[in-house]
């Protein structure tokens, strides 16, 4: 093959095709079935010689066992989940992480279009605005006896491109690359992990970095090295593996361990904590590779399963059935066509994502950028295996099964992209994780607290939830005894365990905080769903709880939820009390400091001499003249469909203790409304200070006498059209109301924020 072909090769999927039709040429198309490997053990910490390490092993379609995951007439399902997993004794988590990379690559094999995808990943899970958007975030939930939680917040130290020579071959790779005469790419080595762990310490120590529990160390090889955790061969435990079932049984696709000289089973300050994350992407569209190399890793991704599927229990990505319609027709083609045909096939089918593939040819002159995205994806995967069992004794079940072993497998939902592959690429782009705005495509963390939780008791997560959410009051009278429940919070950290000082487990659940926004004292306790909330009402359970008001005012009520993992968040609305004090209470000029006071209104007294002084209302309106009482109003929003809005209205319920006259508006940030491309008039006198409010929807208020009704506020025909996309919107409600004085009327304004939700 010339120069120019190799720098700009024919499409991957062209080329597969080729193979392919090299292949079916003297066959029915059912040769396109192709035959999967049979899947392995489940993945375990094991002891292989005198080295025990945490193993993540290969995994395929075809996947028989494992932790939860079963296999039904080729179909998976959600079997029994993992009684036995937990921390004997309160063994140690890494509480801390400083991470350093070590690309050891003294023959210049690993690209640097791979390395910059790989560092990218780490510096955006060393932002801390991941904390609940990221996988890392699940492993919050698992403590030792320090209850301390192994947060998984990285402080990523850098990558550094290990120019050492690699000793002796150490080992024999059972499958090793093909030599390639155009790139000259053959093998390089084969190294054991002894010899791995005989050379982290001299790296350490020529550059004096750092030792201990709150440092991890990663060794990635590239293409070509092979890394087994004995002598190798057909029958060792390697990277890579051979053609018998055994040799594919035993391999891996990453490990870590340790290197614990004082023997201590916390470690100490001369602990080393490393993974080990060899080439195992495979050589997709990595033209420099021998054609026999430029294979597929789906055994260590996810196994040609499709996150896309509904129920959300992951299903193999099947490959298109051929009829034999297609079958005799695919016969009468000629090579060119039946080329084009084995081209659309192949890329409907099942493998593996890359959702940060780049525009190709890059600056190599292939395809093969994404490739790291599978090696990313075993840094995450070790990265939490090792905060939650760095020494290889704390959380695991009895089987060694992991965090990430319990949930192999799964990648759903997913976030964007497709799982057909692209024809350059020869990979597909679904996306599962976004990370400080990159996208990432990774395995699945077990969620501890779905064991001990009925809600939401979801297994295996990629982030956590925690939105604390609890019921809107309607106008009330003082004294009134009213309750708030909390039972609308998604808390995915709900539950987990503590630890005595001797190890013994003790139950840990989230907690819920409540402000009234009056000066009363807050209340505290246990969120929904815990035991200690199955009584209701019971003192040390907070899903819900009762308060009394004593003064009218409209008061800011606040929930704060914290998870086991120590993650807090907060959501506040308001309650309005309407009416004279409640007997045996004093009357107070307002609501307490803090509270928006919107609601109710007093006027000034009259001054000595028979004269008045002015009075202004809660919303800015200036009152001279002889003193008169200000009405007191109430409004508040009936629905918070956005769907109901749009087709019939904003329906407000408001009331009043006497004849009034008024209107009612619906107000739109002004940012929003440009936005949204929604035009009308600014609302006048807003607080000062507010931003620019327009006017979406407009009705008149009109009484007789006090008390109360339901009305609906129209909104504009641009409101209703700019709004008619949009899944979720924040607006504001304004109510002014005069008296029926003879001589200067008196005026209130109530304004007040409201959610519409498709």
């Amino acid at each position: 093959m010339n120069t120019l072909a190799r720098l700009h090769p024919r499409p991957l999927a062209a080329r597969n095709a080729t193979k392919l039709l090299t292949a079916c040429a003297a066959a029915a198309l059912t040769c396109l079935a192709g035959a999967v490997l049979p899947a392995p053990a489940g993945a375990v910490v094991a002891t292989v010689g005198s080295t025990t390490v945490g193993v993540q092993p290969p995994v395929v379609g075809t996947i028989e066992d494992g932790p939860f995951l079963r296999v039904g007439n080729g179909k998976p399902t959600l079997d029994a989940m993992p009684e036995t997993f937990e921390d004997p004794g309160g063994n140690p988590v890494v509480h801390t992480s400083n991470v350093y990379l070590i690309y050891w690559d003294p023959t210049n094999h690993y690209h640097n279009d791979w390395k910059a995808a790989i560092d990218t990943f780490l510096e955006g899970v060393n932002q801390s605005e991941n904390a609940f958007t990221d996988v890392m975030s699940v492993d919050e939930q698992y403590t030792d006896r320090t209850n301390e939680p192994a947060y998984n917040r990285v402080t990523y130290r850098g990558s550094y491109t290990d120019t050492a020579p690699y000793p002796p071959a150490g080992c024999t790779d059972p499958n090793p690359l093909k030599f390639d005469e155009f790139s000259k790419t053959e093998a390089i080595t084969c190294i054991t992990d002894q010899q791995i762990r005989e050379h982290i310490p001299y790296f350490i120590k020529q550059w004096s970095l750092p030792t201990g529990m709150n440092t991890i160390y990663y060794v990635l090889t590239p293409p070509g090295v092979g890394v087994c955790l004995d002598e190798g061969g057909e029958e060792g435990h390697c990277s890579s593996f051979g053609a018998s079932e055994e040799s594919y049984e035993d391999s891996f696709c990453s490990y870590h361990g340790d290197v614990n000289p004082g023997g201590l089973e916390t470690g100490d300050s001369a602990t080393i904590l490393y993974g080990v994350i060899p080439w195992t992407a495979g050589g997709v569209a990595d033209g420099q590779l021998a054609t026999e190399d430029e294979t597929e890793a789906p055994y260590c991704q996810d196994g040609g399963f499709d996150p896309s599927s509904k129920p959300r229990i992951e299903r193999f990505e099947e490959q298109k059935e051929v009829s034999s319609e297609e079958e005799k027709a695919f016969e009468k083609m000629n090579p060119q066509e039946k080329e084009e045909w084995l081209i659309k096939y192949e890329l409907e089918g099942p493998h593996i994502q890359e959702p940060n593939q780049k525009p190709c040819p890059t600056a190599d002159g292939y395809c093969d950028v994404g490739l790291a995205d599978l090696i990313v994806n075993q840094v995450a995967v070790e990265q939490q295996d090792i905060v939650t069992d760095p020494l290889l004794h704390s959380w695991q079940d009895d089987a060694g099964n992991e965090v990430t072993d319990e949930c192999r497998n799964w990648f759903a939902p997913y976030v964007s992209g497709t799982g057909s592959a692209n024809s350059e690429t020869g990979a597909g782009t679904l996306v599962n994780n976004v990370i400080a705005g990159h996208d990432y495509y990774l395995g699945e963390s077990f969620n501890y607290a779905s064991e001990l939780l009925p809600f939401p008791a979801v297994p295996c997560v990629t982030g956590i939830r925690l939105e604390p959410e609890f019921n809107a009051i309607s106008p009330i009278e003082p004294g009134d005894n009213v309750g708030f429940s909390s039972a609308d919070s998604v808390i995915t950290l709900n539950a987990g365990v503590n630890f005595s000082n001797t190890g013994e487990k003790q139950a840990n659940y989230a907690k819920m905080k409540w402000n009234f926004g009056d000066g009363s004292a807050e209340v505290t306790g246990y969120a929904p769903g815990s035991p200690p909330c199955e009584l209701p009402w019971k003192a040390e359970c907070a899903e819900s709880v009762y308060h009394v008001y004593k003064s009218p005012g409209t008061y800011t009520v606040t929930l704060t939820a914290t998870d086991v993992g120590g993650n807090s968040a907060t959501v506040s609305h308001e309650v309005t009390v309407i009416g004279p004090p409640a007997e045996g209470s004093s009357t107070p000029p307002g609501p307490p400091e803090g509270s928006s006071g919107a609601g109710s209104s007093s006027p000034d007294t009259t001054a000595a001499g028979g004269t008045t002084t002015p009075a202004t209302t809660a919303g800015g309106t200036t009152l001279t003249g002889t003193a008169v009482p200000v009405p007191v109003a109430s409004a508040y929003v009936v629905s918070h469909s956005l769907k109901t809005a749009i087709s019939k209205g904003v329906a407000v319920h408001y009331k009043v203790n006497e004849q009034v006259a008024g209107h009612f508006e619906v107000l739109l940030g002004q940012k929003l409304a440009k936005h949204l491309k929604i035009h009308g008039r600014l609302a006048g006198a807003l607080p000062a200070g507010s931003e620019p409010q327009v006017v979406i929807g407009t009705a008149l208020v009109v009484t007789l006498k006090g008390g109360g009704s339901t009305t609906h506020v129209i909104l504009t025909k641009s409101a209703a059209a700019g709004l008619r996309h949009a899944k979720k919107v924040v607006l504001g409600l304004r109510l002014t109301v005069r008296n029926a004085a003879v001589h200067n009327p008196a005026t209130a304004i109530v304004m007040s924020a409201f959610t519409l939700k498709r």
